[in-house]
């Protein structure tokens, strides 16, 4: 099996669809690596200004309070919710780096199955998903991003 996750938002969210693929576009290659060799330094300075934003896309995120994530609570180890009800995993991290370029903070909103992330979203509850297959299907009503995340070695 090979994880080739990608982030998601609803069709109609074209501005956080955009905003995240420019977020995603300043990780560079060597944290990708730190990534997954294992935990990051969340010490690293806001890269906001180095972000090319439209006009349309600034005002979207200076009315946005948080972005709502639809996560697994148990898909480590790239994300789940620890026994502090911290969100965890390389995934996680690599949304919190986002968040960290793009200013704006993550919400949770837990689900247990893909269904109910899918309800969710589909319910606007959720902004985007993390760790999203692409198909035909969710192509009707979601944008992907390009992958954020591959590992051939999933077992």
């Amino acid at each position: 099996m090979n994880l080739d996750s990608r982030l998601a938002t609803n069709k109609s969210n074209l501005d956080l669809h955009n905003i995240l693929e420019k977020g995603k576009s300043l990780i560079t290659e060597d944290e990708l690596l730190n990534l997954k060799r294992k935990w990051i330094d969340f010490e690293k300075p806001n890269n906001l200004s180095e972000i090319k934003f439209t006009k349309e896309e600034k005002e979207y995120l200076s009315n946005k309070k948080a972005i709502r994530i639809c996560i697994n609570t148990n898909f480590n180890p790239f994300e789940k919710v620890d026994e502090k009800n911290e969100y965890k995993g390389i995934l996680a991290d690599f949304i919190n780096l986002i968040s960290k370029r793009i200013g704006v903070p993550i919400q949770l909103v837990q689900a247990k199955t893909i269904e109910e992330k899918i309800k969710l979203s589909q319910e606007k509850k959720c902004d985007i998903f993390n760790s999203m297959s692409e198909t035909p299907k969710r192509k009707n009503w979601l944008n992907f991003t390009n992958s954020i995340f591959e590992d051939p070695n999933v077992i």
